[in-house]
Order: structure tokens, then C-alpha cells, then sequence
């Protein structure tokens, strides 16, 4: 769906990744387009979070295996995907929904938090 969008635009695996990007982007707003509609939006809160750093060295085999063979980046920090450094580790996220209060609507947070993943 996203291909044509997308034609052009760095290699296979920079290519994918955008394209699962634009899939997450548009689920998260027919979900928050769903609450609305349904009247649940003021009593819910999303959150939408990476799990880890990029994995910047990860082989892939429809390309050979160089220096970033799938384009992840954690620059600046140091580390990357399985080590405990802040590129391993630290990612970015945002928290939306009805229940948050108006003063923190829009806001940014550089505060330290932690997820667990849930199964």
C-alpha cells in the first residue's frame, strides 16, 4: 500500500521501515478516530513507544551484510540494540488520550520512565 508513496527513498530496508512507519502512523489514528466515535476517547490513554535501540549492524539477506546494512541509528548516544548503553535502551514514545490532563496536552517530558512489555 505504502510502496508507491515511498518509490525512491533510500535502500530496501530504510524503504520497509518507512513503510512500516506509515502503516503505525495511520492505526493509531483510525483507533483514536474509533474511541472518539464510540464515546471512549476521554477515559483512555495511548501509549505509543519503541522497545529498543536501533540494531544498526543486523545482516539482512536480500542485501550484503556492510557498515549499517539496516540503516538504524542511534547517533548521538552510544550502544545500540541488546546493550545497556542509552542507544540500547533509550527511545522516544508519546502518550495521548482524553484522560490526560488539558495542562499536559502538547507538552514535552525529558523525565526518565519505564515500560514493560506486557504478554
Amino acid at each position: 500500500k505504502y510502496a508507491a508513496l515511498l518509490e525512491g527513498f533510500g535502500n530496501t530496508a530504510r524503504r520497509e521501515f518507512a513503510a512500516a512507519l506509515l502503516a503505525l502512523d495511520e492505526t493509531v489514528h483510525l483507533i483514536a478516530e474509533q474511541a472518539v466515535d464510540a464515546g471512549m476517547w476521554d477515559n483512555m490513554v495511548t501509549i505509543v513507544m519503541s522497545d529498543n535501540g536501533a540494531a544498526p549492524f543486523a545482516a539482512r539477506p536480500d542485501e550484503p551484510f556492510t557498515l549499517g546494512a539496516n540503516e538504524g541509528s542511534n547517533w548521538p548516544l552510544r550502544g545500540n540494540k541488546g546493550s545497556a548503553w542509552e542507544g540500547g535502551v533509550r527511545t522516544t514514545a508519546f502518550v495521548s488520550g482524553g484522560w490526560l490532563p488539558e495542562s499536559v496536552r502538547g507538552t514535552e517530558s525529558h523525565q526518565l520512565w519505564h515500560m514493560t512489555d506486557v504478554k
